[in-house]
């Protein structure tokens, strides 16, 4: 065996090590400020314009993988969250912004500049501290991409066709109704992209069998921005003021299975201009003007697979022939998730027949809902919703009705109806389970009272009480109620389909 010579170094350990640690800086490298990000176009919103300034500083740590940062962790200067999902409870000397990502504050974690998260999830603490305040965007449409070493954050809105189809391919989903029976319809919308302001055309065709009338509606709207729209709409449709109740295929599923509509209809030309606006807070508005010209429709025998008599339908109420010029307002704004969500919807209508038409009025609606979770698997649900003239005597066709399955079940279908409508419901849930993300499986007590009367008229309400189980929206139970009516029962038995309500556009 030779003895190694004095003063020789084996080089093999020193190349190992620096090697491996070569290795942990590149794994490391997505996680630094070194690589920037940058804002591609135009700021929509305050909130994204405070991002794309503070992008601008080049000052931040950008965090790109799921991290957990413990309470003993701390953060030296500002940090940028670009799609991963971070569970913070340390210490944060800086801001944070977070982008398509999801942020957790643990309890105890503080951050000692502000908090700004656009799109994606927060999920935050009652004991965990933001100096600055929290500023969440959830409904932010942005999208972040690599490009060359760093990212680019941009609006994840895709190129619009120049032209598609509504519906199946166009076809509209069918309607069933004891006016028309059915209607079907088909549309599309037309976009000349390389116009500034991006015009578009949307149309539909309609056909009512049981008139053999062919109607239709056309929608030309320009885009100034991704927010903002203006343009001129007319048609001619068949239209109810009772759409609140529920949704039109769920109403058109009552007719067809037990013979039951439970909306009223008249017939309606319109021709009107319109502007909408929708600010980055969710919050919606609509202005316009509106010529309407009114007829009254005849109720007809309809075919349903469980009714007694398929021959004889519930008449449908007269309308006042006559034309409506008036302008319109409304304001919208709704937030949440299938958990907790909260709406509300504020509307005016006014029209005078010293300018144009033949009515003079002023209508007004207010709508709101409210779903909040409280202790364990236990959440209430309010909703509520008042209607009626202002100023002025209304025309038949703003009148609104209520009564039966979807308002108050033992009372008759739509069995009061006038200028002025009243309702509110309070529903306590206990949720026996969560299907996947469909929905819930609950058990629900629900009170609601409510009335539609008109001038002169007695103001009466009317209450009833439900207890029914609840499954992705189906809804088994038995309601009561004290009709005012001869041998009218107090107790009803009802399945129906309920889903959230939400703001209504007439």
């Amino acid at each position: 065996m030779i003895p190694p010579r004095m003063g020789t170094l084996d080089a093999r350990p020193l190349v190992r090590t620096i090697f491996l640690a070569g290795c942990a800086v590149g794994a490391m490298a997505p996680e630094i400020h070194a690589q920037a990000v940058s804002f591609s176009g135009r700021p929509e919103g305050e909130a994204q314009a405070r991002l794309a300034r503070f992008l601008e500083t080049e000052s931040y740590t950008v965090w790109t993988r799921d991290t957990v940062l413990s309470r003993e962790d701390r953060v030296t200067g500002h940090l940028v969250i670009l799609e991963g999902e971070v569970r913070i409870a340390g210490h944060v000397e800086g801001d944070i912004y977070v982008v398509d990502g999801v942020l957790f504050l643990r309890p105890g974690a503080r951050i000692d500049g502000k908090l700004l998260v656009l799109g994606g999830g927060f999920y935050g603490s009652s004991l965990a501290e933001v100096r600055d305040g929290v500023t969440y965007r959830p409904t932010e449409r942005l999208r972040v991409l690599p490009e060359g070493g760093g990212w680019v954050i941009f609006g994840a809105e895709e190129p619009l066709p120049a032209f598609g189809l509504d519906g199946l391919s166009g076809f509209l989903l069918p309607i069933y109704q004891r006016v028309d029976a059915v209607t079907v319809g088909w549309g599309a919308t037309a976009r000349a992209l390389a116009v500034p302001w991006r015009p578009d055309l949307q149309f539909a065709v309609r056909f009512k069998t049981a008139r053999s009338r062919l109607e239709g509606s056309v929608r030309q709207l320009w885009h100034p921005s991704r927010r903002l729209s203006f343009g001129v709409e007319a048609g001619r449709a068949t239209v109810s003021n009772d759409d609140w109740i529920r949704r039109e295929w769920i109403n058109s599923l009552y007719v067809l299975v037990a013979g039951e509509d439970y909306r009223n209809y008249y017939e309606a030309d319109r021709i009107g201009l319109v502007l909408e606006l929708e600010t980055p807070d969710r919050l919606r508005f609509r202005l316009g003007g509106r010529w309407e010209k009114a007829r009254s429709l005849e109720a007809r025998g309809i075919f349903a697979l469980f009714a007694d008599s398929l021959e004889v339908a519930r008449p449908n109420p007269p309308v006042d022939d006559g034309e409506i010029v008036g302008l319109l307002a409304s304001a919208e704004w709704e937030r949440g998730d299938r958990r907790s969500r909260m709406s509300l919807r504020v509307a005016l209508e006014g029209a005078s027949a010293d300018l144009a038409g033949d009515f003079s009025f002023l209508r007004g609606e207010a709508q709101a809902e409210l779903r909040l979770p409280i202790v364990g698997r236990h959440a209430v649900e309010l909703w509520g919703i008042a209607r009626g003239d202002l100023a002025g005597r209304l025309p038949r066709q703003r009148w609104s009705a209520l009564g039966g399955i979807g308002t108050l079940p033992p009372f008759p279908i739509l069995g009061m109806r006038g200028e002025r409508l009243l309702f509110a419901e309070a529903t306590y849930v206990f949720s026996l389970l969560d299907i996947a993300r469909l929905g819930s499986a609950d058990l629900l007590v629900r009170g609601s009272l409510g009335s539609a009367w008109s001038e002169g008229d007695p103001f009466r309400t009317e209450e009833s009480v439900s207890f029914a189980a609840r499954v992705l929206g189906l809804e088994l139970g038995a309601s009561y109620g004290a009709p005012a009516l001869p041998y009218a029962p107090r107790w009803v038995v009802y399945l129906d389909v309920r889903l959230p309500r939400g703001p209504r556009v007439p």
